[in-house]
């Protein structure tokens, strides 16, 4: 590699983490067993092809549709649960 194209590669790279800053921090689990897969920044749509490695789970998903809501942070608009 060349001086030049690690030097787009390290802006890339900056660029990258400045745009992170600002999003929340989203764990994606695999669908079938719960197996850490990844991290994502934010909440947009993101297709990706993931393989877990304990179930062998091989599928694209949609990061956007693995949201995970934490207890107690569930909003209940004036109802009681």
């Amino acid at each position: 590699m060349n001086v030049q194209g690690s030097l787009r590669e390290q802006e890339k790279l900056e660029w990258s983490r400045r745009a992170a800053e600002n999003k929340p921090l989203r764990r994606i689990r695999c669908p079938r067993c719960g197996f850490y897969l990844m991290d994502v920044y934010g909440s947009d749509h993101c297709l990706v092809r993931v393989k877990c490695r304990k179930c062998k789970f091989n599928e694209t998903i949609d990061t956007a549709l693995f949201r995970t809501v934490r207890p107690g942070r569930r909003k209940t608009y004036g109802r009681e649960l």
